[in-house]
């Protein structure tokens, strides 16, 4: 990274803009940036460092403080700097925080942090603040706490360079030798023996879950054998004693199995045998049954025989079914006429004595309809005059209002008649009194004519103009007119009561409208009570003469009916006797006993059938079963199945000791076999893992060498200290040159405790003593000469590197005053030798000295309104 262009915007002590152009400095060699305390010198690094981290090149100073004090309101804060890395130009412009004036309206808002980098070449932008600073980090290969320990050490940082610690040093060699394939194999390895480890640990967990799984035989001959190999985890052991165990299980179930098919065998013999036994004892038990069934159907034959019988003389009493059933339709018809006639006959003499009290009432109604007549006209007039009573009795309430407008219009009338008359008499006095001001004595008076004037009239108290009498006297008249009106429409409304009260007295009526109404109504509706009782009385009695009428009919029906029938009945007798004496019955009696209902007569002629179905069924089922039981006896099944009870125990009992050997010999099996295959896979993986374990340890320094106490150098810190060993070789090279030889730097040999990690420490040589010392003991000009050394010396390294971080500048803040004048110059001689034309190197300093003997020169000068900037080459 070498630098080309530097710009400064309001940035610290630069008010206005402010260049560096770093070319006129030349491509190397050494510069100087001097002034004036306090005028600016490290912010010109400050700017350089934020322009491409965001961040000062020290630690103390924060981004947000950039904004300058000495700018104006309206300039902008930024820093833009131009340089060239791997023959790229690249331009990066950010601005930090701060206040800034609105672009409209009045007062300051927040100007927002940002940045730009953008490739002069191939003109590809990027933008943000994150983005920017990854980028930064990307080309240059430096991180700016990195950039600022080899590129731009910032004052106060040397002895940092010096003294840090290993895990410091091993994230800057990180970046500066891209070591990190190291770590990552480190890391990979780690996951590898990580991952062999779960791997071991979850075989070996399985391995004795398994051994635990395994279910031992009471009668197994290794029981306590298997059980101790078990417990002290000896799986080869166990697998072999396991095996023998399933053996002598599958010998066990085979016996079992063989026992088990020999018992079927007479379980199911056995079982024919109790159910052909079965089967007999029971034809023996029908054959009784049967037997003793059809002796009680030969019991039953004389029963059978009488209802025979019954059912013939039934079928012949049937034959005389329709001749009864005549004389009996023939017999109600007859009782049923008889008993019309008593009841038309009972009819008739209630009717004949109802009618003279209806005659009666009818009579006396008829008279009483005259009367309905007249209360009817009498409520139509009271009907009538509701009107005129609500007319009167509204025309009352009229009339007290209008009596008592006419008296509120009359006391108006009075006021107003004295407020006019007030005015008048005002009015007039006051003329009266101005003419007497215009009387003189001896000239006649307008008034009376006389010349002397002896009480001339004065002018009154109260005055009133034309205009106001006239007023009041059109009031006046206004409101008389009103009071006429008034008393008018009383009058009218008076006159109109007087006649509606006339009306009424004429017709001789007294009440209210209300009352008046109600009579009416209690008259009209006696009225319609009177008429409707002769209307009731009248349909009575035409009730009545119908009903005697239809009474006579029915009476003279049924008496004609009842002889008819009575001829009929003597026809059907005699017809009835000559099929009593045909279908061979002696009397009528003989025909009742022989009778029997439809229903009675299936039933008994179906209980014959059935008597000599099951007769006929009972005999051939007996004939069948003597024939099969021939020669044959019951059997006691008892017994049989007593045997047949202890067999099917036996059976049960193998069965459940073989599928409890079963399940263990399955169980047995599997675990055998998931044994075998845990231990083939832990055989298997046993060399990968002690390979993978060993090479991790060793690449992560946690393997022991013979002769060792300890060892915690990693890989990667193995190939750093590889490095740190050539950077402390050239630093040597130019720390003797400074020193006279006096001091040398090696890399320690061992962590400084058993936490730390060992290979990038430092110890120092004093010849004086003769001794090695740790380099945090060496004085300030010592430090500052040995860090200069190591910082020149690792530039030197990273730039023999192939594939490493090129480094075209370097920039050295302070420090020099620490120096004594020999070796200021040895100093100066190593730094001229180091640029030798390939390197631009920036040194900040105030110590006179350099300023005589450094020709190129950045001049810092802190005027009143900012620091300024002059190059001099």
């Amino acid at each position: 990274m070498k630098p080309i262009l530097l710009k400064m915007c309001a940035f610290g002590p630069y008010a206005k803009e402010t260049v560096v152009d770093f070319e006129k400095l030349g491509n190397s060699g050494i510069f100087l940036l001097t002034g004036d305390t306090g005028a600016g010198k490290t912010t010109v690094f400050d700017a350089l460092c934020y322009a491409l981290y965001g961040e000062a090149s020290g630690q103390e100073r924060d981004a947000k403080s950039f904004r300058s004090d000495y700018a104006a309101q309206k300039d902008d804060t930024y820093v833009e700097f131009t340089f060239e890395h791997n023959r790229h130009k690249y331009r990066i412009r950010r601005n930090p925080e701060y206040e800034r004036p609105k672009k409209s309206g009045t007062g300051t808002t927040k100007q927002i942090a940002d940045a730009v980098l953008e490739d002069m070449d191939t003109q590809q932008v990027w933008t943000g603040i994150g983005i920017v600073k990854e980028k930064v980090e990307q080309l240059i290969g430096l991180t700016r706490n990195q950039f600022t320990q080899t590129v731009m050490i910032a004052q106060g940082d040397f002895r940092k360079i010096l003294t840090a610690a290993s895990k410091d040093r091993i994230d800057l060699f990180r970046k500066l030798f891209n070591t990190e394939l190291y770590e990552q194999v480190e890391k990979k390895l780690g996951d590898m023996n990580r991952q062999c480890e779960q791997e071991k640990e979850g075989l070996n967990g399985q391995i004795d879950r398994e051994m635990e799984a395994i279910q031992l035989d009471p009668d197994f001959s290794e029981r306590e054998v298997l059980s101790a190999y078990r417990k002290s985890g000896d799986a080869a052991h166990v697998i072999e004693v396991l095996a023998r165990l399933v053996e002598h299980e599958s010998g066990l179930l085979r016996e079992l199995e063989r026992n088990k098919k020999e018992n079927n065998v007479r379980s199911s013999e056995l079982i024919k045998t109790i159910t052909q036994a079965k089967n007999d004892n029971q034809a023996f038990e029908e054959l009784r049954a049967l037997q003793a069934k059809l002796d009680r159907l030969v019991c039953r034959r004389s029963e059978i025989d009488d209802a025979a019988r019954q059912v013939e003389r039934a079928r012949r009493a049937s034959n005389i079914n329709s001749a009864e059933n005549a004389l009996a339709v023939n017999q109600n018809t007859i009782d049923k006429w008889c008993k019309t006639m008593r009841e038309a006959s009972d009819a008739l003499q209630k009717t004949g004595a109802a009618l003279p009290d209806a005659r009666a009432r009818v009579e006396a109604a008829q008279a009483a309809l005259p009367k309905a007549d007249e209360m009817q006209a009498q409520a139509k007039q009271l009907e009538s005059a509701v009107s005129i009573a609500e007319a009167l009795e509204k025309n009352g309430k009229e009339y007290q209002k209008a009596q008592k407008q006419f008296a509120r219009l009359l006391a108006d009338v009075q006021a107003k008649e004295e407020t006019y008359q007030r005015a008048r008499n005002a009015f007039f006095s006051n003329q009266y009194g101005l003419i007497a001001q215009e009387l003189q004595e001896g000239q006649p008076c307008p008034v009376c004519g006389s010349a002397v004037h002896p009480a001339p009239a004065v002018l009154a108290g109260e005055t009133a103009t034309q205009e106001e009498m006239e007023s009041a006297e059109a009031a006046l008249s206004a409101a008389k007119d009103r009071l006429h009106d008034a008393d008018a429409q009383a009058r009218e409304i008076k006159s109109a009561i007087e006649t509606d009260q006339k009306r009424l007295e004429d017709a001789g009526i007294v009440g209210t409208a209300q009352e008046i109404r109600a009579q009416a109504g209690r008259m009209m509706e006696e009225a319609k009570t009177l008429r409707a009782a002769a209307g009731e009385a009248q349909a009575r009695l035409t009730e009545l003469e119908k009903t005697r009428e239809r009474d006579n009919a029915i009476y003279d029906t049924a008496q004609s009916n009842v002889a008819e029938a009575s001829d009929k009945r003597a026809k059907l007798t005699s017809e009835f006797s000559r099929l009593l004496a045909e279908n061979g019955f002696e009397d009528r009696a003989d025909y009742d006993a022989a009778k029997r209902s439809l229903k009675d007569v299936e039933r008994m002629d179906a209980d014959i059938r059935k008597y000599g179905e099951e007769r006929k069924s009972c005999e051939d089922m007996i004939e069948s079963l003597q024939q099969k039981l021939a020669g044959k006896q019951t059997t006691d099944v008892a017994v049989l199945e007593t045997e047949q009870k202890a067999l099917d125990g036996l059976l049960t009992e193998i069965e459940k000791d073989a599928k409890e050997r079963n399940g263990r010999l399955q169980m047995n099996e599997r675990t055998l076999k998931r044994l075998r295959d845990c231990c083939a896979k832990k055989e298997k993986k046993r060399n990968h893992w002690a390979i993978v374990s060993e090479t991790y340890k060793v690449v992560a320094g946690q393997h022991i060498a013979p002769g060792q106490k300890s060892g915690k150098l990693h890989l990667e810190t193995y190939v750093q200290q590889y490095y740190f060993k050539q950077v402390v070789y050239a630093a040597n090279q130019r720390l003797r040159s400074m020193t006279d030889g006096m001091f040398t730097l090696r890399c320690k040999e061992e962590a400084a405790n058993l936490r730390s990690q060992a290979g990038l420490d430092l110890d120092v040589f004093d010849r004086s003593t003769g001794r090695w010392r740790d380099v945090k003991t060496l004085s300030g000009g010592e430090s500052f000469m040995a860090s200069l050394a190591l910082a020149l010396g690792l530039s030197d390294v990273v730039q023999a590197g192939s594939g490493g971080i090129r480094m075209d500048s370097m920039f050295i803040d302070e420090g020099f005053g620490s120096l004594d004048e020999n070796a200021l110059n040895r100093a100066l001689e190593m730094l001229a030798s180091l640029a030798d034309g390939k390197r631009l190197i920036g040194v900040i300093s105030h110590v006179h000295e350099l300023r005589e003997r450094i020709d190129r020169k950045i001049v810092v000068r802190k005027e009143q309104n900012g620091s300024t900037i002059e190059i001099s080459s």
